[in-house]
């Protein structure tokens, strides 16, 4: 009798990816079964769960693809056990994640990276009960991301993003907030701007938190204090100068745990998570050390520790803090 074959799940998003990159699910798909391999596709999340979770008792999982963009694969991931090996297929408008680990658009890599089974065991947080993979941030950016997301009807462009930001240039007030490290005695941190990360990857290649090291069971923070659009793009000319750790008024942080509150409890202040609108403040984010095994390209651009050999763990190198500015 013929053993049964390994699968890889496909988890699709109907928002994600248009033309050419819509097509690349099924060219996966085929270059997967050419493979030997099973392909099962849903974007039933449930079902995603249910099928991982019998197929790795089983042990016929052999990865799950999150077919979309940062969202996608923050869900997927969430509903996966920690040894479940994920991959994402790049459909959205940044692809933070799949740009980080360099995963490119192509159907042929995919299932190449898939039969390599080269992995690394990575660190996601919790923001209450949601998980996310990249950063939070509280302040202008999320306010012009609940913009979107609130009329969002399909795929977003970038050019998606004139209209929230014209918007929320004119309606935005910047309300003061606090980012509380819920490990340590001092005193929260005033702030008008505030984002806490788990790699260093933000929207546009904004290095907020070059430092930050997605395997060392931190979270690293960055808050800035002062609340205008002048301040906003002051802050954004030093961000892409990597000059902004150096202002009076910017706190660089880390810790495992962070409460980020408004200062006035009836403020309505915005939170976005990986690029997807999460709700108002306050918001409470702990790290969740090595829960998500992520399958890496031959060509990954981050400088990880490997071990030799098919499936294997790996970390990263120590994270750096920004010159001239010392860790709180």
């Amino acid at each position: 009798m013929n053993e049964s074959p390994e699968v890889v799940l496909i988890c699709t998003s109907p928002k994600a990816g248009s033309g050419q990159r819509r097509d690349l699910v099924p060219k996966l798909a085929h270059a997967l079964t050419d493979r030997g391999l099973e392909v099962r596709s849903t974007s039933d999340i449930d079902q995603l769960a249910a099928d991982a979770k019998s197929l790795t008792a089983a042990g016929r999982l052999k990865g799950v693809v999150a077919a979309g963009g940062d969202g996608t694969l923050s869900l997927v991931v969430s509903r996966l056990p920690a040894e479940s090996p994920v991959m994402p297929l790049p459909l959205g408008t940044e692809n933070l994640m799949a740009r980080y680990l360099g995963h490119r658009p192509s159907a042929e890599d995919a299932a190449d990276t898939i039969m390599r089974q080269r992995t690394v065991v990575m660190d996601a947080a919790l923001a209450d009960e949601r998980l996310f993979l990249i950063m939070c941030s509280c302040g202008f950016d999320a306010e012009v991301v609940r913009r979107l997301h609130t009329t969002r009807s399909g795929h977003i462009w970038k050019l998606s993003y004139l209209a929230p930001v014209l918007r929320s240039m004119i309606g935005y007030h910047f309300p003061s907030l606090r980012l509380i490290d819920r490990q340590s005695d001092e005193q929260p941190v005033p702030a008008r701007w505030a984002f806490v990360f788990n790699v260093p990857r933000y929207a546009v290649g904004l290095p907020i938190a070059a430092w930050a090291d997605g395997t060392d069971g931190w979270l690293d923070s960055v808050t800035f204090d002062k609340g205008s659009v002048y301040r906003a793009l002051h802050y954004l000319a030093h961000i892409f100068r990597r000059s902004h750790h150096t202002l009076d008024g910017t706190i660089i942080g880390r810790s495992r745990r962070f409460t980020i509150e408004p200062t006035d409890p009836a403020a309505k202040i915005p939170y976005q998570l990986d690029g997807d609108f999460a709700g108002y403040l306050p918001v409470e984010i702990a790290v969740q050390p090595s829960r998500v095994t992520m399958l890496l390209p031959q060509h990954c651009p981050v400088e990880f520790k490997t071990d030799t050999g098919g499936h294997h763990s790996t970390n990263a190198q120590p994270s750096r803090e920004p010159a001239g500015q010392p860790l709180t």
